[in-house]
């Protein structure tokens, strides 16, 4: 039996304004898995031959295989807060701060939270730091994550998870980043940075490094062994 869920899937896509859908790019991540399923040497950045519709997107969810949706100016961002070790990195201030967002909320697979907008461009990608640590990342451009209604069995830093990414329904709406209320609230907790030093690096490899390599270098490179993902 397939742990995907196409109908969340479904009711998600039915949420993006007609506009925005042209420019939310779907493509095709191997079953139970984060990686992209493509073969090896593929560019993904750009490459229609690996666009999904958003119908063939939901007929990879009803077939239990996953689907990732790639940030995109004038389509779609998201706004990641990570779990370790059975807990959110973030502090519950910060959370809190986040979770009353008035866009679609989603439990990851190892019950982390993101938070999906519309993107109007004016927003770069970022890590979010909160006393200097990096709890999070904001994808804006070419940075995907995968989809609600994929699967992915969790690890061993999983915080209530169930592996499936579930849209919450308290908020079953899209705003614009700008439009968060408490937004200077969010920039004073968190400091937000372009990059990870050298030593950030060597303990959070996740898929914000992963995203990027995906984008602009091959997936051959990908897989040679550099990036190891964690929540």
């Amino acid at each position: 039996m397939a742990l995907t869920n196409p109908k969340d899937f479904k009711a998600f896509v039915e949420l993006i304004p007609k506009k925005v859908l042209e420019n939310t790019w779907f493509f095709p991540v191997r079953q139970d898995n984060k990686d992209p399923d493509v073969p090896r040497g593929t560019i993904l950045k750009g490459n229609v031959n690996y666009r999904l519709s958003r119908y063939d997107a939901l007929n990879r969810l009803k077939w239990g295989k996953n689907v990732g949706t790639y940030a995109l100016p004038l389509g779609l961002m998201f706004l990641d807060l990570d779990v370790f070790e059975e807990k959110f990195i973030a502090s519950n201030e910060l959370i809190t701060t986040i979770s009353a967002i008035p866009t679609i909320s989603v439990q990851s697979r190892n019950g982390g939270l993101q938070k999906y907008f519309l993107n109007n461009g004016k927003y770069a990608n970022q890590l979010i730091k909160e006393n200097g640590v990096i709890v999070g990342e904001l994808r804006t451009n070419w940075q995907y994550v995968v989809s609600i209604g994929s699967y992915v069995p969790p690890d061993e830093h999983n915080n209530g998870g169930d592996g499936t990414y579930r849209m919450k329904q308290e908020y079953a709406s899209m705003i614009e980043f700008q439009e968060i209320p408490g937004l200077d609230r969010l920039t004073l907790v968190g400091e937000i940075t372009p990059k990870p030093t050298k030593a950030e690096k060597s303990t959070w490899n996740n898929d914000t490094v992963k995203a990027e390599k995906i984008s602009n270098e091959s997936y051959a490179e990908l897989t040679r062994g550099r990036v190891r993902t964690r929540y």
